[in-house]
């Protein structure tokens, strides 16, 4: 059996439900906050961490913070209202399904929820782990003109990065309401053949009115198996070879119906998560919050911060429960 790397896209310690799960990659709303304390309270990020930094103002905010270039906040006040954003890219997106008090889920529904809210981003993106589909068949389909699309713009971009060759496919204008992307995701994270099995990603970019829509439909409760695959089925479809000049009639491909018919299971997104061991776990405390303890422990004792920390009443969440645990029966492993 060959040694493959596995595809980190499901937390470990949690089955995998699906060869082709569906995760959020990347989530843009605006609202009407007080202060940054008050947005990251909302992202349910208080407890976990992370340290915001200032950084140069972004999108005519007047004010903005940001974690990693990760989760961007941007606050602009005035005498009697404030305009705010939250940027969360895809990395973010991880970082919120680890750290947050709040699933992807809760945190869409959140938004929808609150009046004056908005959305005006959301990526929406399907992993495809499965040797028997390969990005190559959707190349040839494209340029071959076997599929159907609602915009007339597609690009196909092939690149080689030390040896490894990687394919993007593009359908729509990346300004546009809805934009398709089709990429080698085995390429991207520079793995060779011989090392993981086939990794396609499908994302489906939403802008505006679509994501708005998108987010409010899953918020009534829609299974998002049945949202992805009826964006995915309206904007784009993969036909059979043909020589008739009329697409739309043709029958959708083999290949292509077996991968909606994946997507219409699915029920809730998966959760990514950032891969997360005891080493990682460390990297994370003293990378990221290290100059912050180390000053901290420059002006109080450690007794000060363990009494501090049992004051404070803080708890772990279930990524760090089970982290101890193994910790404690000695499992070194990845386990999340």
């Amino acid at each position: 059996m060959e040694n493959f790397i596995t595809t980190p896209t499901t937390n470990r310690g949690v089955e995998n439900t699906s060869q082709y799960p569906v995760i959020v990659d990347w989530l843009t709303f605006s609202g009407h906050f007080q202060s940054f304390q008050e947005m990251i309270e909302f992202l349910g990020l208080t407890n976990s961490c992370l340290e915001f930094e200032e950084c140069p103002p972004k999108w005519f905010h007047l004010y903005s913070m940001t974690y990693n270039n990760e989760i961007t906040l941007m606050l602009s006040q005035r005498d009697d209202y404030t305009m705010a954003a939250v940027n969360i890219s895809g990395r973010g997106c991880r970082d919120i399904e680890s750290f947050s008090d709040y699933s992807i889920d809760e945190l869409i529904c959140k938004v929808v929820s609150m009046p004056g809210f908005k959305f005006s981003r959301v990526d929406v993106a399907m992993d495809i782990i499965d040797n028997s589909f390969k990005i190559d068949t959707l190349v040839k389909a494209t340029r071959k003109g076997n599929f159907t699309c609602r915009s007339k713009f597609y690009n196909i971009m092939e690149s080689s990065d030390d040896g490894i060759k990687g394919t993007s496919l593009y359908y729509g204008k990346q300004d546009s309401n809805c934009f398709i992307n089709i990429y080698d995701k085995r390429a991207e994270r520079k793995y060779k053949p011989e090392d993981m099995p086939n990794w396609t990603r499908i994302e489906i970019r939403l802008r505006h009115e679509n994501a708005e829509g998108f987010c409010n439909k899953f918020s009534e409760g829609h299974d998002v198996g049945y949202l992805y695959t009826g964006l995915l089925n309206n904007y784009l479809r993969f036909v059979v070879n043909s020589s008739d000049s009329n697409k739309s009639r043709l029958k959708t491909a083999p290949y292509w119906q077996k991968l909606l018919s994946h997507s219409e299971r699915i029920k809730v997104f998966e959760r990514a998560g950032v891969e997360y061991d005891y080493s990682k776990f460390e990297n994370y405390l003293f990378n990221t919050c290290g100059s912050s303890i180390a000053t901290y422990l420059k002006t109080h004792t450690v007794d000060d911060l363990l009494n501090e920390l049992s004051l404070r009443n803080i708890k772990l969440n279930p990524r760090q429960k089970i982290l101890v645990e193994n910790y404690i029966n000695g499992i070194d492993f990845m386990i999340l």
